[in-house]
């Protein structure tokens, strides 16, 4: 079984490694392709897409980690 503390450790850095990486992508993004019609579209849904994944993550390792934190240990019982 794994605790809640481990699982916290785990995540919650990897999510911000993946928001920070999602933040740089699309500033570079904006960057090179602020000019072309087709950058532009591209980087509106990259926005989009980007946004909703973050937030689809977010409440899963969230959900996840309460899920963890209300189950009793086993050395408590």
């Amino acid at each position: 079984m794994v605790n809640s503390t481990y699982y916290f450790a785990i995540w919650l850095p990897l999510l911000s490694f993946g928001i920070a990486f999602y933040i740089a992508t699309l500033f570079v993004l904006f960057k090179k392709m602020k000019d072309s019609i087709l950058g532009k579209i591209f980087f509106k849904i990259h926005l989009v897409l980007g946004i909703v994944e973050i937030l689809c993550v977010s409440n899963v390792v969230l959900y996840k980690g309460r899920q963890m934190m209300n189950r009793p240990m086993l050395s408590q019982s």
